[in-house]
């Protein structure tokens, strides 16, 4: 049995990330655009609790910050009113992800980026 090259096996790779870019969908985040951190306001925490019927809530989670029913409540009442304190600035960025991939939210001083990634498991 014929084992592949580096170069057969690489070319592969390119067209499995070829074809899940062609997969992609759409996906809005929820981040911070400001030195200081994410933070929701009370408000926006009550009205989620409430649709969601959840009193746990993660907000340094990727699931979180997609969630449609946040996104919708955030839309609704504005994101400037949507943040708490000062080091907040809330955006909804749109970003493309491949089929497979996670997405991944990046912070340096409080203020995030979003990623994507293939994990290699």
């Amino acid at each position: 049995m014929d084992s592949l090259s580096d170069i057969e096996v690489l070319e592969q790779l390119q067209n499995i990330v070829k074809e899940c870019e062609r997969r992609s969908k759409p996906v809005e985040v929820l981040i911070n655009v400001k030195y200081g951190g994410f933070q929701l306001s009370e408000e926006v925490l009550s009205f989620y609790s409430e649709a969601t019927g959840s009193s746990k809530i993660f907000i340094d989670e990727v699931d979180f910050r997609t969630d449609p029913i946040l996104l919708d409540i955030v839309k609704k009442l504005g994101l400037e009113k949507s943040g708490a304190g000062r080091g907040t600035m809330l955006n909804i960025v749109t970003i493309d992800v491949p089929l497979g991939w996670k997405i991944e939210i990046e912070e340096y001083d409080g203020i995030e980026d979003v990623d994507v990634y293939l994990p290699l498991n």
